[in-house]
């Protein structure tokens, strides 16, 4: 069941990296997420300035879509872990710089296979991998010391959702928000 819940959380990121109406500015029925709710979210970076997100699947990969590099160099990129408010300089953040790329054939004609795997270089803070804590953890991670409590999530299947869609960067919410499908649905209504 937990490899199940991250592969429909991982169908709504990659399917919102690049979907979305360029007018909203907002989540659309969201809420603004609470610290450390989704310790797996990466949000992937250019000089400071966040472009697309992504998700921690192990301690040295990053899953994001493969849209959000095209035309975009990979070297001067960066992955930004554990932060809620990018605003800030939290003590919860680990950055990493991306050591390789490997893609699976994206067709950005089509928008086929746009998934896409980033290899972290060792974190600058440590010298280490990605470093598991309240925090950051990876997606498929066994509840453990650095993720204090049961699982938070109801046994029913949650998509929540992350990317950008066609807002420019100037635009990228700097606060973790959170969408409900329905309610979102709701107020479209």
């Amino acid at each position: 069941m937990p490899a199940l819940r991250f592969l429909a959380l991982l169908a709504s990121l990659l399917a919102t990296s690049r979907v979305g109406l360029a007018t909203l500015a907002d989540i659309v029925g969201g809420r603004r997420a609470q610290p450390q709710e989704f310790p797996f979210l990466a949000s992937i970076q250019k000089q400071g300035r966040p472009f697309c997100a992504g998700a921690l699947v192990h301690p040295r990969f990053v899953l994001t879509a493969a849209s959000c590099f095209r035309g975009k160099n990979s070297g001067s990129a960066s992955v930004v872990l554990g932060a809620y408010d990018l605003r800030q300089q939290e003590q919860s953040r680990q950055t990493f710089s991306i050591r390789s790329i490997s893609q699976n054939g994206y067709d950005p004609r089509q928008n086929l296979n746009d998934v896409l795997l980033l290899q972290g270089a060792q974190c600058h803070r440590d010298l280490k991998p990605v470093s598991p804590q309240r925090h950051v953890h990876w997606c498929l991670q066994p509840p453990g010391p650095h993720q204090p409590g049961r699982q938070r999530h109801p046994p029913r299947l949650q998509r929540p959702g992350a990317g950008r869609g066609l807002l420019p960067p100037e635009a990228f919410p700097q606060e973790l928000r959170l969408l409900h499908p329905r309610g979102a649905l709701q107020k479209l209504d």
